[in-house]
């Protein structure tokens, strides 16, 4: 099994697709979603779930804010 993206590069999402990104929605969030892909997935698997951990959170809310 391999999930990737081609937007994670040294395990950061580059910045058009972070808060340095340049399309917001309201002014506020980004707006741009990265690329996610997977292949070889064993052929019984039903579902997949990722955690994204943002440590660049901490200086707001105080910890790692997963998403």
């Amino acid at each position: 099994m391999h999930i990737y993206s081609n937007n994670i590069k040294n395990g950061y999402i580059e910045d058009p697709f972070g808060h340095r990104g340049t399309a917001f929605v309201e002014g506020k969030m980004p707006s741009r979603s990265f690329h996610l892909g997977w292949k070889d997935l064993p052929a019984e698997t039903k579902s997949l779930a990722l955690i994204f951990i943002d440590h660049e959170a901490v200086p707001v809310c105080g910890f790692p804010w997963i998403h």
